[in-house]
């Protein structure tokens, strides 16, 4: 859970430093934010994929996170590409390059959304289905 925290927190920052004249810089503590949540994160998302596994299986178990992974990041980035580019048409002069600016932070922004969607859906999975007691 603090992971994906760290996750959420770094893609704000990062949102927030992406502009038309922004810096390496001001990008650096939210990559780097960004970074060691995804890294903490996928590493768990393997052993919780395998736990539990026979040991003749596990390379089915990973071959397939692998695929979904790799599957999932294609669509998203489809999908996120879509988000920064919507409002690039039609600029001239400077318009492009700032709307492609604001259009890269609403796409992070999107991410951001989309870890704390699966916070949410991770807290609701660990306390389980509340049950009426009679």
């Amino acid at each position: 859970m603090a992971a994906l925290v760290v996750g959420v927190v770094g893609a704000v920052r990062l949102a927030a430093a992406i502009s038309p004249d922004g810096t390496y810089a001001a990008l650096l503590p939210g990559l780097v934010a960004i970074s060691i949540g995804d890294g903490v994160v996928f590493t768990g998302m393997f052993i919780a994929a395998s736990t539990g596994v026979s040991d003749r299986e596990q390379g089915t178990a990973s071959g397939m996170v692998s695929t979904a992974s790799g599957i999932g990041a294609a669509l998203g980035l489809a999908a996120l590409v879509l988000v920064a580019n919507s409002r690039t048409a039609g600029h001239l002069g400077d318009g492009p390059r700032i709307a492609t600016a604001e259009g890269i932070a609403t796409a992070v922004i999107v991410i951001a959304g989309g870890i704390a969607a699966t916070i949410i859906i991770t807290l609701n999975i660990r306390m389980g289905p509340v049950s009426k007691r009679g």
